[in-house]
């Protein structure tokens, strides 16, 4: 949000509430109301929440501006969310030519009951992240895809995918999607059990991956982390090859549960 749509801060000091004027405050507009535990309870069990809020916001000092800044907070949240449901759906129906069709897809999915579930996922994954790009554009691919699939024969499938969707960072599923481009290097001092790299090699990609030259001091230390993640995870494995000089090579790979991600979010 623009910093000149932000509400105005509060002027002045408030006392803290645990202050004898604060709890002498407090304890009078608490006697005021008149209320016990059980009434509270029942307002409650009523499904009252404003009345409730507004009553506790009632007790604190500036609870006007208190209120206000809540209810800014409200709009925006639901602004955002409406913005970001927005751009999911026109990423994806970018990735099709036939829009008509596209638009029946969408509409048997949302109003089947299997569909319907798994496109409530998509919403709630939408809802619960900041309005990240890559993010948006992973959904959009995932939605696309298990609108043109047999959903409800692949209900469990589909199901499982999201879930571990859910799990990973944008910047995870990014690096998942673009495997192909992960790098290789030669493995020295390294640990290896049956073919499989057990010692960390997170810092080894970082330094080796070919993208990571256009990024700046921050965001390769991110990718390393990322990388450490995703092995940590069980979403990444390094397993060695032997080059025609007699050295092992490390070569990243994605394990068979990430592997199963890639049609979802590419």
């Amino acid at each position: 949000m623009p910093n000149d749509k932000l509400p105005a801060p509060l002027s002045g000091s408030l006392p803290a509430l645990g202050s004898p004027i604060a709890r002498s405050s407090l304890d009078d507009r608490l006697e005021a109301t008149k209320l016990t535990p059980e009434e509270i309870a029942t307002e409650a069990a009523k499904g009252v929440q404003k009345a409730t809020m507004d009553a506790l916001l009632g007790l604190l000092p500036g609870s006007e501006a208190v209120k206000a800044i809540l209810s800014v907070a409200s709009d925006t949240n639901e602004a955002l969310r409406q913005k970001k449901l927005e751009i999911l759906l026109a990423r994806f129906f970018n990735k099709t030519e036939n829009t008509e069709e596209t638009v029946l897809k969408i509409g048997k999915l949302v109003t089947d009951p299997w569909g319907g579930a798994l496109f409530s996922k998509i919403v709630r994954i939408v809802e619960d992240n900041p309005p990240d790009g890559d993010l948006l554009n992973h959904l959009a691919n995932a939605l696309n895809y298990i609108a043109h699939s047999d959903y409800r024969a692949l209900f469990s499938r589909h199901k499982f995918a999201l879930a571990q969707i859910e799990q990973l960072t944008p910047q995870a599923l990014t690096l998942i999607a673009d495997h192909a481009n992960w790098p290789k290097w030669l493995g020295r001092g390294i640990m290896v059990a049956n073919g499989i790299v057990t010692s960390p090699w997170g810092e080894e990609f970082g330094a080796h991956y070919a993208r990571a030259a256009i990024f700046d001091d921050e965001e390769k230390r991110r990718l390393v982390h990322v990388a450490h993640d995703l092995r940590s995870r069980g979403f990444a494995e390094a397993v060695t090859q032997q080059a025609p000089t007699g050295e092992s090579i490390v070569s990243p790979r994605l394990t068979s549960i990430a592997r199963e991600l890639v049609s979802y979010i590419s």
